[in-house]
């Protein structure tokens, strides 16, 4: 196997699970815990598994001679606590979880995951029809262009076509996928480090998005 240069590298997943889900399909999917568990065997044999904290730290101090490796999740999906933490614990090592307070507050759900139930159910049709009055065109993608274009407008017709399929049991139960805040303190006990990574997750780098970054942020 070739041999990787001195550095810092991070890998990072979103949901650790057995099961596959609609939310996540279009996304990437999720990373079954035996191939989580490979991936970490396969880095073992490359260079060193450290914490988070333990990769900053060599960091700052510029002692990174040699490949290391940390481990990170977005999202505070629950798969992570249930499935990643004990496969990571079995090595000894912590990682660190992004998470967005208005998913675990149940206010609000991740519009890229409304996006990709939508695709799941041939729904995007109806929002492309929505879309065409804000600029979309049919040579674009909903998620180029829903990314691109990202504004509370667009994010509020996105959750108007979702709401239109799902019930609202339906919505209640698919917070059951993040994290609790009993999780998260549950992490933090054990020396993960918690991450904010903004209240609703909307693409705040983009120009358009830019002025919700501080109160996304706080409010996270």
């Amino acid at each position: 196997m070739r041999c990787l240069k001195a550095g810092w590298y991070i890998l990072l997943y979103h949901d650790v699970s057995w099961e596959e889900n609609w939310f996540l399909s279009s996304l990437g999917g999720t990373c079954p815990p035996d191939l989580l568990r490979a991936h970490i065997r396969t880095v073992q044999t490359l260079g060193e598994l450290v914490s988070i904290e333990e990769g900053r730290r060599r960091l700052l101090e510029g002692r990174i001679r040699s490949p290391i490796f940390s481990v990170w999740f977005d999202d505070g999906l629950s798969g992570v606590i249930k499935y990643a933490v004990p496969i990571l614990e079995e090595v000894g090592v912590t990682g660190a979880i992004s998470v967005c307070s208005a998913f675990i507050n149940q206010k609000d759900f991740f519009w890229r995951f409304k996006l990709s139930y939508l695709a799941s159910i041939d729904g995007l049709r109806f929002l492309r029809s929505r879309l065409r009055k804000m600029g979309f065109r049919n040579v674009d993608t909903v998620r180029a262009f829903t990314y691109s274009n990202f504004s509370e407008r667009i994010c509020g017709e996105i959750d108007s076509v979702f709401h239109r399929f799902t019930t609202k049991e339906f919505r209640e139960d698919a917070f059951r996928m993040f994290f609790d805040w009993s999780a998260v303190l549950s992490l933090a006990e054990r020396g993960w480090v918690i991450a904010n990574h903004t209240a609703r997750h909307y693409p705040i780098g983009v120009d358009g998005c830019l002025h919700l970054f501080g109160e996304e942020f706080q409010e996270c």
